[in-house]
């Protein structure tokens, strides 16, 4: 009888050890499917926390009250993205802007802010020149193609005009890799 016992007893520790890592098993495996989420969400350039989103917050009523002002200018915007980027890789993006009768508007002060639809977290603002045509441009990387989000934001004097457009751009990527 005490074999009998000793092999029960031996049988029942083995259960115990398998149960035991059975049920450690399955913390583990949780733990690293934990790790592996936060990795992946640290890392997602998809997801965007708005810089100084309080502060734009605060201001809400400025600028709410600057975009009805913007839209009484009746000025326009026209955004226009070269297809070809240059050897260091930026493509030119020339914008037009006129006044209420459709005249250029020359000497503003224009910043614009872009970024690809699935990438917002690598949003770009750039300070856009006037060139010798009386357009505005700037030079930036855009290498993905699909929906790109323009905030434009030009000044003239005490006139401040705002400007946001959404372009599908295609051929964008023609080395077939992700940008």
């Amino acid at each position: 009888m005490p074999e009998a016992k000793h092999a029960e007893t031996m049988q029942e520790t083995a259960a115990r050890l398998r149960w035991t890592a059975v049920i450690a098993g399955f913390f583990i495996i949780q733990a690293v499917i934990w790790a592996v989420a936060i990795v992946l969400t640290n890392n997602d350039s998809s997801h965007a926390v708005v810089p100084d989103y309080d502060q734009k917050g605060q201001a809400w009523n400025e600028t709410a009250a600057e975009r009805r002002a913007s839209e009484k200018l009746g000025w326009t915007a026209n955004i226009a993205v070269d297809p070809e980027e240059d050897s260091l890789g930026l493509r030119a993006i020339r914008i037009g802007l006129k006044d209420r009768q459709q005249q250029p508007i020359d000497s503003a002060d224009m910043e614009i802010t872009l970024f690809h639809r699935a990438h917002a977290a690598r949003a770009e603002t750039l300070h856009a020149e006037q060139d010798n045509s009386g357009r505005y441009a700037i030079k930036a990387r855009m290498k993905s193609d699909g929906l790109w989000q323009f905030r434009l934001r030009a000044k003239r004097g005490s006139d401040v005009f705002w400007h946001e457009e959404t372009q599908q751009l295609n051929g964008l990527n023609k080395s077939g890799k992700a940008g």
